[in-house]
């Protein structure tokens, strides 16, 4: 089990030290122990092929993710980061333990290669768009900001079509 895409123990290893960086920062050593126990749980989830340990862990780890953000505001680059690197782990994990259940998948490689590029857009434009909001900090009313929201969520849709289309 997990041996088809070890890409994911990077990507808890980027979510753990993001959460643990933003305890240190604000000092909080009991988060910083509890997000390695956590972390180390996952893993070990993953390695030994349970199902659950990887939807608790990855709920733990966005709990976690979301106190550090209510004691400093500043974290909100590092949290970011966490927030996205527990994610794609999350899909990573997931993509992975269907690959290893199905072992009769013709063109591997090509499904594989097509779900990292999906993923690789989806984590940049995780990253990139909220540190460009970060950057210009909009003063924006509430129907402001659902507007702008199912823009962007159309926007997005008609990316991933068009991707999906490319692909056909």
């Amino acid at each position: 089990m997990g041996k088809s895409l070890p890409l994911y123990y990077f990507s808890i290893t980027i979510a753990i030290l993001a959460l643990a960086i933003s305890y240190a920062i604000v000092g909080f050593i009991w988060g910083i122990i509890i997000t390695f126990i956590i972390g180390a749980a996952w893993i070990i989830s993953i390695w030994r092929g349970w199902r659950g340990g990887g939807i608790l862990s990855m709920f733990c780890l966005i709990l976690g993710i979301s106190s550090a953000a209510l004691q400093e505001d500043s974290l909100r680059v590092a949290l970011l980061i966490g927030t996205v690197a527990t994610l794609a782990t999350w899909d990573l994990s997931a993509f992975a333990s269907v690959l290893d259940s199905n072992e009769n998948i013709s063109a591997k490689d090509g499904l594989i290669r097509n779900h990292l590029l999906r993923l690789t857009s989806v984590v940049i434009l995780g990253v990139v768009l909220p540190l460009v909001a970060f950057a210009l900090q909009f003063d924006l009313k509430f129907w402001q900001a659902v507007l702008l929201g199912i823009v962007l969520l159309i926007g997005l849709s008609q990316v991933f079509t068009q991707l999906k289309r490319s692909q056909s």
